[in-house]
């Protein structure tokens, strides 16, 4: 779908998985995806949602760290071992977070817009040799 003014040059439209157990959170990602021309897979707010999803195809993904008593720890593990790109959606620092982490790029919440908007499109570029 067209994005008027809205592109960015390198960006491509994306298929991205969001997990966050906060429903307002997670929807907003959501909405903020759709709104720069992303379609979205899920939300997923809850654990076992999140693993079921983590299984489709999708090009990135964005990870609460904690959702309720979980952690997607795992989930991280196996996207870096498929490749896939992920972001770290986290209120905690950089040094707190479990080493699975290491390979995706901090979110740090909260968040706005544009520092939302940036994350993604680091996201989605190609990696620099």
């Amino acid at each position: 779908r067209p994005l008027g003014g809205r592109a960015r040059a390198g960006l491509i439209m994306a298929t991205i998985l969001v997990v966050d157990d906060e429903p307002i959170i997670a929807m907003t990602m959501g909405d903020w995806l759709a709104d720069l021309g992303h379609s979205v897979v899920g939300p997923a707010t809850d654990y076992a949602s999140a693993v079921a999803l983590s299984e489709e195809a999708f090009d990135a993904a964005i990870l609460d760290v904690s959702l309720g008593s979980e952690t997607t720890t795992g989930i991280a593990v196996r996207l870096s071992s498929r490749g896939v790109p992920f972001a770290v959606a986290s209120g905690h620092d950089a040094q707190s977070i479990d080493a699975a982490f290491a390979n995706g790029l901090l979110l740090p919440k909260p968040f706005g817009f544009e520092t939302f908007r940036r994350v993604v499109e680091r996201l989605l570029s190609p990696p620099h040799d």
